[in-house]
């Protein structure tokens, strides 16, 4: 547990790497985020499933410890750019944050309706609410109690903040960065399903269950089309958060080897763009940018090169690696251009005709 991010020393080294981004590079980048996707980096701390792979046998200390300083450390650039080089190069500053849609699998009982909270709370609020407010959402905190009770650990496995922390964190954040991908449904997690769950998992104590959809890759069944997921969750953090302005950093649908025409995820990032528009124009929420995951085909972490989100194709077979035109690359000029959405072309020759 003393190394990377488990270790508070990582709040110093990242403060220096971040001081030394900002005066690189901050002439000319007016949009910061300083950490990708804080709970899903803190994987490795309770699992063998990513770096640095400690196990299931940490899961409810290192991964919470890694939490706590990666907010700190987020904190801790945002206090520096603001205190050094706000005033000059007038840029904003985010923190990735990790953000699925959680629906109560019965929406008329009570017990599902807070799990999809909790579920929220245990994704998004546990970052977002120390962010705004200056401390843990205070759901997250009873859970985790109530589960060392239960699993008799006497050990405090939650961190606190100093008095200090906390004024260093409230409200160190310029706008949020959203990635969305997909929703589930959620109910409470069943006493007979308990066993072999991590620490972490029995603290949350929800069951998570893809949504039923036909829209799905081939082979890769939770990559799902439920667009409403978007407008839900940007709603969410809109009303919880004070209304703060949204950048949705990364949103992607993967298409399977060798597909150049896709209208899946054609349909995908229309509908998804879509209710991006019901969000801003129905709820009011602020969105000011949309990223698509991801720009051309690359390399995803342990789906290696399997999995193509980019809207270039890269042929990885040639050694120039060249990057061919997707008919999402054509989709997406063509929405850019005209600035407006445009519906997903029905076939590759349609595609080509309205390139």
């Amino acid at each position: 547990m003393i190394g990377g991010w488990s270790n508070k020393a990582m709040i110093i080294y990242f403060s220096i790497f971040a001081d030394f981004a900002f005066k690189t590079f901050g002439d000319r980048v007016k949009l910061w985020t300083t950490i990708n996707e804080p709970t899903v980096a803190t994987e490795g701390y309770k699992s063998v499933n990513a770096a640095p792979a400690l196990g299931h046998h940490m899961s409810g200390v290192a991964d919470y410890l890694a939490l706590h300083n990666m907010i700190l450390a987020h904190a801790s650039a945002y206090d520096i750019y603001k205190k050094k080089y706000k005033s000059t190069q007038n840029g904003k500053i985010s923190v990735n944050i990790a953000g699925d849609w959680y629906y109560p699998l019965n929406k008329d009982k009570q017990e599902d309706k807070d799990a999809a909270e909790i579920g929220l709370k245990f994704q998004v609020g546990i970052i977002l609410h120390p962010l705004t407010y200056g401390d843990y959402p205070e759901e997250v905190r009873y859970r985790v109690h109530i589960n060392s009770e239960r699993l008799n650990i006497s050990n405090v496995r939650f961190q606190n903040f100093s008095d200090d922390e906390k004024k260093l964190i409230k409200g160190s954040y310029d706008f949020v960065s959203l990635n969305h991908y997909m929703s589930f449904e959620v109910t409470d997690l069943p006493p007979n399903e308990r066993e072999g769950k991590s620490v972490s998992e029995l603290d949350a104590n929800i069951k998570k269950m893809l949504l039923k959809s036909d829209e799905e890759l081939e082979n890769r069944p939770w990559c799902k089309n439920i667009p409403e997921g978007m407008s839900s969750i940007l709603n969410w953090i809109d009303k919880t958060y004070n209304h703060p302005e949204i950048f949705i950093s990364e949103n992607g649908y993967p298409e399977p080897e060798g597909l150049n025409f896709s209208l899946k995820k054609l349909k995908y990032h229309h509908d998804h763009l879509n209710h991006t528009l019901i969000a801003m124009n129905n709820y009011n929420v602020k969105v000011i940018g949309y990223c698509v995951w991801s720009l051309m085909d690359s390399m995803e972490w342990l789906n290696g090169y399997r999995l193509k989100y980019g809207i270039y194709k890269v042929d990885f077979d040639d050694d120039n690696r060249p990057r061919i035109n997707k008919s999402s690359t054509k989709w997406f000029s063509k929405v850019f251009t005209n600035r407006k959405l445009v519906e997903p072309f029905l076939t590759n020759e349609n595609c080509c005709k309205n390139n």
